[in-house]
């Protein structure tokens, strides 16, 4: 098997906006300062379900804001204790333990006895054996299936020749889960913290007729919450799980008796409602970060995620080897901390290079030509002109439209038009522009990101820019040779200092030697709150809200 089906992790997740984190070590309870014995207990979201086009089902689930529901129902073999978002480390949850053989190809994690569903169902190694295979199963349809290419047999379930994945065996008697893989994984347990890996009731799914349909019922699940009544067009209520067994904080009840997450068309209707006192949470519209920041409360902690543009490699205006100077004229002449500060009212940070801090390959101070310098971005351009290069037409920036792009890339626009780069904006529908950039790739300048779901930095340049991942992933069509061998070496070193010296030396050759692509920030939260109403957000570097430790305040 390819390291393109082994490593691909989440890419899917690159493309989608990021949400926030908070102003508080997540260590820390929100319940430990204000909250009082009259305080209100229930809290309405207008964030998580903005045009609620994605399933709420933890193997449907492919949206990291409808994930926030997902995440407050099931709990999965282990999780991240984010204290320190710098060095997060992973702790048992509803496993209590696990190991792995010498090559690390076959991983078994012991199930904690007692543990139970909020239907009263017991959770088991079958449970989780049985919500990967219905997961697996091409019949559902989960975007983020792929993530199973690592465990044997699940190529024969994709394939249709088989209904079980083989390198999943449950032991019901010994409490074990194992599983072999197809290549040795050290990151096998980070990974399955990712909500696909989630347990189900067996009864429950087995009952129904059409698996796509569990989530328009009560789904049981085995986390802080579960579901009220049935989900509809206005949302879907929570309510405290009493079967829960608690989290790797070391909570084990919810704040809150009733968490609300309500639907809305747009996010310009959920801000309004949000406004109005209809909740107490909502994502922050486009443009509005410094108005708001003087009204409610801002989340915006940093996340493990890029905002990145990439250039079409095979582009004779921007791509190769002969245009290098003129990719890094272009770099060096956008202004980022005018972007940061326009955009997003200075909250997000300027990143230098993909990789964000707190995960191995992060650049410090790697880069040279993220920080802005016109005046030798402008001799660069002369030097790519004086080689016999010239640009009749304008450049093509593209991007997904409504997606919050539109302020970065006019700004961008002037940078490069101030560097006498010509350019033309190229807004598409979200929709047409992701499946267009999945297909044939980018074609002069285009939108991209990368949101991380577990903290393993490895993996990530390997995604984005290996030639081995054009057509899943590497959006640009990204192709060195010398950067594929450096980032083929960190996927095979043995430790951990091995693994961050490769990871910066072909993080320096992508964005150094060859620049292939434009570092602007790295992710920060994009939600708003009312501190009247609560106290703090508790967010992770993932994006995942702890809704068992949010509470309100009187």
């Amino acid at each position: 098997m390819s390291r393109k089906s082994i490593f691909a992790v989440a890419v899917s997740l690159s493309l989608i906006a990021a949400c926030g984190g908070s102003g508080k070590d997540s260590s820390e309870s929100s319940t430990t300062t204000t909250t009082t014995s009259d305080a209100p207990t229930d809290l309405t979201d207008c964030a998580a379900l903005i045009g609620m086009t994605a399933s709420i089902d933890p193997a449907l689930s492919g949206d990291i804001d409808a994930g926030q529901v997902v995440g407050a129902m099931f709990d999965g073999l282990v999780d991240f204790d984010y204290s320190d978002p710098t060095a997060p480390v992973l702790k048992p949850l509803v496993a209590d333990e696990w190991s792995s053989n010498p090559e690390m190809n076959s991983w078994t994690f012991h199930i904690k006895d007692g543990l139970e569903f909020s239907n009263g169902e017991s959770v088991t190694p079958s449970s989780f054996a049985a919500g990967w295979n219905r997961a697996a199963d091409p019949a559902l349809g989960a975007p983020f299936s792929y993530l199973f290419s690592t465990i044997a047999g699940y190529a024969a379930v994709e394939a249709g020749s088989a209904t079980e994945i083989s390198g999943v065996v449950a032991d019901d008697d010994a409490m074990t889960l194992t599983v072999n893989l197809v290549t040795n994984s050290p990151e096998f347990p980070s990974l399955v913290t990712h909500p696909i890996f989630s347990p189900v009731p067996v009864r429950e799914v087995s009952g129904l007729t059409d698996q796509r349909l569990w989530a328009t019922g009560v789904m049981s699940g085995n986390g802080p919450f579960m579901m009220e009544g049935k989900s509809d067009s206005l949302g879907v209520i929570l309510v405290p799980n009493p079967k829960w067994a608690g989290n790797v904080y070391g909570d084990t009840s919810p704040v809150l008796t009733k968490l609300t997450f309500r639907s809305w068309s747009d996010e310009n209707a959920a801000f309004a409602a949000f406004e109005s006192g209809q909740c107490q949470t909502s994502r922050i519209p486009v443009g509005k970060y410094a108005e708001l920041a003087t009204k409610y409360a801002v989340v915006d902690d940093m996340l493990y995620g890029s905002l990145h543009y990439v250039f079409g490699w095979n582009d004779s205006k921007v791509g190769g080897e002969k245009n290098l100077k003129l990719r890094q004229a272009i770099s060096l002449a956008i202004n980022r901390d005018a972007i940061n500060q326009s955009v997003y009212a200075g909250n997000r940070v300027i990143a230098t290079g993909l990789i964000p801090p707190g995960l191995d390959g992060y650049m410090a101070n790697g880069s040279q030509f993220v920080a802005y310098d016109l005046e030798k971005a402008k001799k660069l351009f002369q030097d790519w002109k004086d080689a016999g290069n010239s640009l009749i037409d304008p450049i093509k920036i593209s991007f997904n439209a409504n997606g919050g792009q539109e302020a970065v890339v006019a700004l961008m626009q002037a940078d490069l038009e101030a560097l006498g780069v010509p350019t033309v904006l190229d807004p598409q529908p979200a929709q047409d522009y992701y499946s267009s950039l999945w297909t044939a790739g980018c074609e002069q300048i285009c939108r991209a990101g990368k949101l991380w779901v577990y903290p393993e930095g490895r993996s990530a340049l390997y995604e984005l820019f290996s030639s081995e991942t054009i057509g899943n992933g590497n959006l640009g069509l990204y192709d060195d040779a010398i950067f594929d061998d450096l980032v083929n070496q960190a996927l095979a070193a043995p430790d951990l200092p091995s693994i961050n010296t490769k990871l910066l030396e072909a993080g320096s050759r992508l964005l150094n030697d060859t620049t292939g692509y434009l570092p602007l920030t790295w992710y920060t939260g994009n939600y708003a709150y009312d501190p009247a109403a609560l106290d703090d957000l508790v967010q992770t570097p993932i994006g995942s809200i702890l809704w068992e430790r949010v509470s309100r305040i009187g």
